[in-house]
């Protein structure tokens, strides 16, 4: 592995709900729109400069009703994480949590966002409860080999195609169990050898 590079880490749950204000529950107020659309904007800028091209994935993890509580969904309602007090101390972990399942699952993110040159990326979404991860995870490890553990024929679609294509543009060399068998890496203390 390359190492040296610095790591931002950048994941987060965002409660996305078109209100300037979020209250400690929707009943405080007012009931929400579960139906209206919303714009999700993202600024990312590192020491007062715009990161131009810096990509952030955006997954639909939970509904939220009208009054405001959350569940999640899809993928996301399957996997053994508790939502139900998301508060700031437990929020950053979660949202780790949860997409480190997306990524050992291959889930495709329901949006990529790119920043533009100005540093913002803008994207309309419904009400809902949305996983916003950096692209900086293949960036913090930097692998030069990566494999992928998946049975011939099978149901899921795995890889997804979009995993594939990020790898590559990453320079990682993909080895897949589903085409060559068992893959076996050998160390001893300098790079690993396939064999």
């Amino acid at each position: 592995m390359r190492f040296g590079k610095k790591i931002w880490t950048f994941v987060l749950i965002c409660v996305l709900l078109c209100a300037s204000v979020f209250p400690a529950s929707a009943s405080d107020t007012q009931l929400i729109d579960t139906e209206r659309i919303c714009d999700l904007t993202i600024r990312y800028f590192y020491t007062d400069l715009p990161v131009a091209g810096a990509q952030f994935s955006v997954y639909r993890i939970g509904d939220i009703s009208e009054d405001g509580t959350h569940s999640l969904i899809g993928h996301f309602a399957e996997y053994p994480v508790d939502t139900s007090h998301l508060t700031e101390g437990v929020l950053s972990k979660t949202a780790e949590l949860l997409y480190s399942y997306a990524l050992w699952d291959q889930v495709e993110p329901d949006a990529v966002m790119t920043i533009r040159e100005d540093g913002t990326a803008v994207e309309q979404l419904p009400v809902g409860l949305y996983l916003v991860a950096g692209q900086k995870f293949l960036d913090a490890v930097t692998p030069d080999h990566g494999v992928i553990s998946v049975g011939e024929g099978n149901t899921h679609s795995h890889p997804v195609p979009s995993i594939l294509e990020r790898y590559e543009k990453s320079g990682i060399t993909i080895y897949r169990t589903d085409k060559e068998g068992s893959i076996v890496f050998k160390s001893t203390g300098g790079e690993p050898i396939k064999q």
